[in-house]
């Protein structure tokens, strides 16, 4: 009976995470940068793609030692939590894909990398690097500036997951 109990509340948990709304954007929220990026497989990703569900976006360049320290914990992040709150890197070097593309591969990636141009950061708001940025309905609804590590993450976006 215990086990059938504890199925039971397994189940419950998942579901009811599963249909938790996430936060309205507040009034006071920052609109999001229209952009169009395009990753290395050819698809495009725009604003649009955080009308329904959130998006955790990542700003960072090649010549940026925290933001390539903070890779494996994001990518862990986005293993962890892609259901519930996706990851798009966007990569503001301007010298593209010959760049961008070997740490990509290094890192090991799971997650959607696009270029942009470097201007459309300040957009965001960032000012410096790495920069993260979650996205919904159009809006920045919340920012994080500096390296994190994957509780730090969790922690800080929880209202998301």
């Amino acid at each position: 009976m215990r086990v059938l109990s504890l199925f039971f509340f397994f189940v419950a948990a998942t579901l009811g995470a599963a249909t938790k709304p996430y936060p309205v954007p507040a009034a006071g929220d920052k609109a999001a940068p229209a952009f169009e990026a395009k990753d290395a497989a050819g698809r495009s990703w725009t604003l649009a793609d955080t009308k329904t569900k959130p998006v955790l976006i990542d700003l960072w360049a090649t010549w940026c030692r925290p933001c390539l320290d903070s890779m494996p914990d994001l990518n862990a992040f986005h293993q962890a939590h892609q259901g519930r709150l996706g990851v798009l890197g966007l990569n503001i070097d301007g010298k593209g894909w010959p760049v961008a593309q070997p740490i990509v591969k290094r890192y090991g990636l799971s997650y959607p990398v696009a270029l942009i141009d470097p201007k459309l950061s300040k957009g965001f708001g960032a000012k410096g690097f790495p920069f993260l940025a979650v996205v919904y309905q159009g809006k920045v609804v919340k920012t994080l500036s500096g390296a994190h590590r994957l509780k730090d993450l969790e922690k800080e976006l929880a209202p998301w997951l």
